[in-house]
Parts: structure tokens; C-alpha cells; sequence
């Protein structure tokens, strides 16, 4: 499982990272709204789908960008090549920012979760498992 990690505080980059890597998942890094948006493919005239299951991001990123506006972008385009939504990047948004204070820009975006900073890698992870873990059909399982 692939995760792409758009952050540009290089401690909680690092400390992400590891965590994340010691769990036995790829992360792969963009530190800047234009690296992030290359590394989606959404500079290319040919949108391709992300190589990626999950997304962290970050609200704020250097320059006055916002992660949001990469998530919005990433899923207009995904939206009008069809791909459905189950097949799309999961989605974990990260701020300093209370839940409260971003609940405008979360409605702007689809996401699975938010995190607010700091928080917890250990949660991080267990976070990052459940969204990642294979969907089991359970309605089969429970009849008898």
C-alpha cells in the first residue's frame, strides 16, 4: 500500500515517515503544493489515476496554498474520468487547526478523516490500517 504525504514541516515529515514506514507501508513525500500536484499527475493534460491508496495532507502548505485545493482538484478530475469513488485515494486531512476552525474547507473535500495537530503516530497508523484494510463482505459471514 502506497501513501502519498503532502507536509512541508520536515520534523512531522520525518516523525510521519518513519512511523508510517516501521508499519510496512511505502510513503513517497511532496513538501509543496507543485510537488504535490505533479506527483498526482494533475499537471498532465491526460489525467492518470494516483498511484496512491491513501493521502495525508495538510490544510496549509507554503505560499499561501492549501492541501484542500489539491483534494479538490484531484477529485474533479477523478469525478469526470468516472473512476468511481471507491476506487479514489482514501483521504486523511491534517491541521493545527481545530476540527471546528476547518469545517468550511473539510466540506469542500471528501475526506475519510482529520487529525488535528499533534497527534498521536500511533493513532496515525491504526487510523491509516483501518482505511486501508481490505473490505470484507460481513452480511455473508453472519447468516448461517
Amino acid at each position: 500500500m502506497s501513501i502519498l504525504l503532502i507536509e512541508d514541516d520536515p520534523l512531522w515529515e520525518d516523525a510521519i515517515v518513519r512511523f508510517l514506514e516501521a508499519a510496512g507501508y511505502e510513503v513517497e513525500v511532496a513538501d509543496t503544493f507543485e510537488k504535490a500536484r505533479a506527483m498526482l499527475n494533475l499537471d498532465s493534460e491526460q489525467p492518470e489515476q494516483p498511484k496512491f491508496d491513501l493521502l495525508i495532507v495538510d490544510i496549509r502548505l507554503p505560499a499561501d496554498h492549501e492541501g484542500l485545493r489539491i483534494l479538490e482538484e484531484l477529485q474533479t478530475r477523478q469525478g469526470e474520468a468516472g473512476v468511481p469513488v471507491e476506487e479514489q485515494p482514501r483521504v486523511i486531512i491534517s491541521s493545527v487547526l481545530n476540527h471546528v476552525a476547518v469545517s468550511d474547507w473539510e466540506d469542500r473535500a471528501r475526506s475519510d478523516m482529520f487529525l488535528v495537530k499533534p497527534y498521536n503516530l500511533s493513532a496515525l497508523v491504526k487510523g491509516v490500517r483501518s482505511l486501508l484494510e481490505p473490505r470484507t463482505d460481513r452480511s455473508s459471514s453472519d447468516e448461517d
